[in-house]
């Protein structure tokens, strides 16, 4: 009988998923909580606040795509880039949404980040003989 674990292909390393848990509680706070809380009249920091959520959804979707398909750091930023591509896309037919691309580059920021984490951290597992 094959475990769920196995016919997942689930990474064993646990700190991407703890880092996907942390990353999506940030991008909770940044999403509503620390916008209300600020309420800021400043024009940069309000600009900033509308483009941390996106920043922080790329981080989340990263290493949370790393720890439950194992897929390699490529694949996972290809995939992470096309699914918040896609919401910015989808965002032209959403009343009061609008799709910005300075949200998508705050995206391709916080997946950059990530992968470069995700990748050092899988070099430095290999060359321990970790698997």
């Amino acid at each position: 009988m094959t475990r769920p674990a196995e016919y997942l292909n689930i990474n064993k390393d646990k700190v991407y998923l703890k880092l996907a848990f942390a990353f999506f509680l940030i991008w909770l706070f940044f999403k509503g909580p620390l916008r209300h809380m600020l309420e800021a009249n400043d024009l940069w920091l309000q600009y900033l606040l509308g483009l941390a959520p996106n920043f922080f959804a790329a981080i989340t979707l990263a290493f949370w795509q790393t720890y439950i398909t194992s897929s390699s750091p490529r694949i996972t930023f290809f995939c992470v880039i096309i699914i918040l591509g896609l919401g910015e896309i989808v965002q032209q037919f959403i009343p009061g949404q609008t799709p910005d691309v300075l949200d998508f580059i705050s995206s391709l920021i916080g997946c950059f980040l990530a992968i470069l984490f995700i990748k050092s951290r899988m070099d430095k597992q290999q060359k321990n003989g970790v698997a």
